[in-house]
């Protein structure tokens, strides 16, 4: 979760738990990590690097070195073990892993703070994540995470949770098929919305890339046209 989001959490006397690192599996599903990029191996060092920084001077939450806490929620896996999933924040549990391998005798990395999610749908997830990681010192979202997402999206615009946007993007597509000019511009519209942040030479790029993947006129226009 992001600083103002944690924030609000504290103003309205809602606060994290403690979970032990134990607890919290691993989820083979690829599809399940918002970032195209999977986990960056360096940027997990840096956070490890960072986190003890903090705990040694007692910083972060209990002394821990965390700022803010890892999102997970519920999961069972298929062998039957049940645990927790991160669903924002994995860097920061891969790093508290890291030092807990580091430092097998340190009990401080035993366990991590963390909000125990649930979600109404699964729409609702990814809006989770999206928000959750619009800040820093998490990376910037990617061109190709937006067009990884949005284009998933369009293949599932039934998901559950989903907004009228998606599907009005989903109609669009359908009924401006001989006409990918007004499709783009309903496409920017979406892009937008879902991804504020982003500046306008970056939306451009995220509409073209999602073009140049469709097929028959879509495809055409998004390698004849400067969009």
């Amino acid at each position: 979760m992001n600083e103002s989001q944690y924030k609000t959490r504290l103003k309205t006397g809602v606060g994290s738990l403690t979970i032990p690192m134990d607890r919290i599996l691993d989820n083979p599903r690829k599809e399940f990590q918002i970032r195209q990029a999977g986990i960056d191996g360096n940027h997990v060092k840096d956070l490890a690097a960072s986190i003890k920084a903090e705990a040694d001077r007692g910083a972060g939450i209990g002394g821990r070195g965390l700022h803010r806490p890892v999102s997970l929620e519920p999961f069972k896996r298929a062998d039957g073990l049940s645990g927790f999933r991160p669903t924002e924040g994995s860097h920061r549990v891969k790093a508290v892993r890291l030092l807990r391998k580091m430092f097998p005798g340190d009990k401080r990395w035993n366990e991590i703070e963390a909000y125990v999610e649930s979600f109404s749908s699964d729409y609702a997830r990814l809006d989770h994540q999206v928000e959750g990681n619009l800040h820093l010192p998490q990376m910037e979202h990617s061109t190709s995470d937006a067009v990884w997402l949005i284009s998933n999206l369009l293949k599932d615009p039934l998901m559950s949770g989903a907004p009228v946007e998606l599907k009005s993007l989903k109609v669009a597509e359908v009924k401006f098929a001989c006409a990918p000019e007004t499709f783009k511009r309903v496409l920017e519209g979406f892009v937008k919305l879902r991804y504020p942040t982003f500046s306008k030479q970056k939306r451009g790029a995220v509409v073209k890339k999602i073009l140049s993947e469709m097929p028959g006129k879509f495809l055409n226009y998004a390698n004849s046209t400067e969009l």
